[in-house]
């Protein structure tokens, strides 16, 4: 049976890792609403380039399991 759970996991962590920077991004940006974001240049970078990898490796898992229910 083709289920949403034959993705690899690895393809979960990376969706669950993207989510979590998309949220560290957005509970920064409601804390500072003045976008003061020059005290703390680490968290920003590493809350996007989790949110950018996560959200890529997640839509590439997504593809590769459109790809592979079409078989």
């Amino acid at each position: 049976m083709r289920t949403l759970f034959a993705l690899p996991w690895q393809y979960w962590i990376f969706t669950f890792i993207g989510c979590m920077g998309l949220c560290i991004l957005c509970a920064m940006y409601q804390q500072d609403k003045k976008n003061n974001f020059r005290d703390r240049p680490l968290v920003i970078a590493l809350g996007g380039v989790a949110a950018v990898v996560g959200w890529v490796a997640g839509i590439a898992g997504v593809v590769k399991f459109v790809i592979w229910w079409r078989q």
